[in-house]
């Protein structure tokens, strides 16, 4: 399925980009009973600032190719979600320019965050920083 997303233009005219599916995707169940989901089954890919994130019930990272993979934030008021990507280039990387993309999907709460970051070969790392050094791990 080929996914866009609506972009706005400086004339108010909306536009379509595409945007290739990750392996790995949020969703949020909303406490009415919806649900959003980064690449919708209606073909629109949906950015963070989509979220109506005080109506969250639970907040979901999952493999694309298996739903049953996940990552479950079960929702308080006053968190913000987290999720981007990290290109992470390692010295160990045979060719100079090769590059892995890392998923990092959490929250903040306070003055505290939670970071899972998504290795290329799937393990997960749980971190409250946001600035760890990726390259440690066998990537």
């Amino acid at each position: 399925m080929k996914y866009f997303l609506n972009k706005q233009n400086e004339d108010g005219t909306i536009s379509q980009v595409e945007a290739k599916p990750e392996r790995w995707a949020w969703k949020v169940d909303y406490k009415d009973g919806t649900e959003l989901r980064q690449f919708g089954e209606d073909g629109v890919f949906h950015q963070l600032k989509d979220i109506d994130q005080d109506n969250i019930e639970l907040a979901v990272l999952y493999k694309m190719d298996d739903p049953n993979q996940v990552v479950l934030i079960p929702w308080k008021p006053g968190m913000k979600l987290i999720h981007k990507y990290i290109n992470v280039h390692a010295d160990y990387f045979e060719k100079l320019n090769d590059t892995v993309r890392v998923y990092a999907f959490g929250y903040k709460l306070g003055g505290q965050n939670h970071y899972t970051y998504i290795l290329p070969n799937d393990r997960q790392i749980l971190s409250p920083a946001d600035d760890i050094n990726l390259t440690l791990f066998k990537l």
